[in-house]
């Protein structure tokens, strides 16, 4: 095995653990829409048209949360982003309906 190798996946695997702030509207949008389809399937399709208009809408609360904190002086974390996607992933559809995940993303 070259040297290089365990190092290049050590940045690797430690660049993945973030969401940048720019990438954070769509990775969240996708995120919330793949749950609200597996979770809330009827008010989904009463919603949306397609999962594209779904991910914008997302994308475009996500957006506006992300100005919201930027006006308060708040930091954005990548680590926190990152962690947020996660949490909404990895939700229970009963931790999902009730907000019981915790996506904060500022420091």
């Amino acid at each position: 095995m070259q040297t290089w190798l365990p190092i290049a996946l050590s940045i690797g695997l430690l660049a993945g653990c973030t969401v940048a702030e720019h990438d954070f509207p769509e990775a969240y949008g996708k995120a919330m829409c793949k749950r609200m389809k597996q979770c809330e399937r009827g008010e989904y399709d009463n919603t949306w048209d397609d999962k594209a208009e779904c991910v914008d809408d997302m994308a475009e609360f996500a957006d506006f949360f992300l100005d919201a904190g930027d006006l308060l002086g708040q930091e954005y974390v990548p680590e926190l982003g990152y962690d947020c996607i996660r949490e909404v992933k990895g939700a229970s559809c009963a931790e999902f309906e009730d907000g019981e995940y915790d996506c904060e993303v500022f420091e």
